[in-house]
């Protein structure tokens, strides 16, 4: 563990001094010349040399590096050219400002993330607002629309019906009974009447205030795609899907 940890403080320290000898570069290659820049373009250029010397700039650029490295190392950070006073304790009060910031944030953050964390934790798998009922091997395809609509903080569900007769009533009023809308899919109609599946869902829910909605699907031999299926729970589907010329505009 030692080793381990005495192995990524080596690699660290690596990295901060390459990036250090990458942005001491870069910060070379600027135009202008410090001195000029700190006494004005009036003053004289024996003025100009001079303070260039004092900073160090007239001197081959890996010397000015290895000072630049050297006083870092000793703590001596230099002279700050716009407040004209020393860069450490400048340095230190403002890593002070930003300690206190981040002491304010984490006592923020941290209470109101737990309490998210636990509030997700207790209602996984719950918190369904509308759900969708079907049989057979479609509900593979509702399910995969369900999952990514869930990732988007959609409360949806699915409810697969694995035998219709005797039909499971009880169980749907237990699962279904609050929710604020159920959605049948059928994949047969019933010419003058409701779809088979979408009538035993709303007579089992009957004296419930959960609207229930019915469309067909299968017509034709089409099959059930996840766009349809999205259509369905964004509520701008028709009652029979797959029929080209009733496509979502949404």
């Amino acid at each position: 563990m030692t080793r381990f940890i005495a192995k990524r403080l080596g690699l660290a320290l690596i990295t901060l001094l390459i990036l250090s000898a990458i942005v001491f570069i870069l910060g070379s290659l600027l135009p202008g010349d410090p001195g000029r820049s700190t006494l004005g373009p009036l003053a004289p250029e024996s003025a100009v040399k001079a303070l260039d010397h004092q900073y160090g700039t007239d001197k081959p650029l890996l010397t000015q590096y290895w000072l630049f490295i050297s006083h870092f190392v000793r703590g001596d950070m230099g002279t700050s050219n716009i407040y004209h006073s020393a860069v450490r304790p400048l340095l230190f009060t403002a890593i002070g400002h930003s300690l206190k910031l981040a002491i304010l944030a984490f006592i923020i953050v941290v209470p109101l993330g737990i309490a998210a964390g636990v509030f997700a934790a207790l209602h996984v798998g719950k918190a369904s607002d509308r759900a969708i009922v079907v049989l057979g091997s479609s509900a593979g395809t509702v399910k995969d629309v369900v999952d990514a609509l869930r990732a988007d903080g959609e409360h949806v569900g699915l409810l697969k019906i694995r035998s219709f007769l005797p039909f499971p009533a009880e169980a749907l009023r237990h699962l279904l009974g609050d929710l604020h809308e159920v959605i049948v899919l059928d994949r047969a109609d019933s010419p003058g009447g409701a779809p088979p599946l979408g009538a035993a869902v709303a007579f089992a829910l009957h004296g419930y205030a959960t609207p229930v909605r019915s469309h067909v699907y299968g017509l034709g031999g089409r099959d059930l795609h996840p766009e349809a299926v999205r259509d369905v729970f964004l509520g701008c589907a028709p009652h029979y899907l797959g029929v080209r010329g009733d496509e979502c505009l949404v």
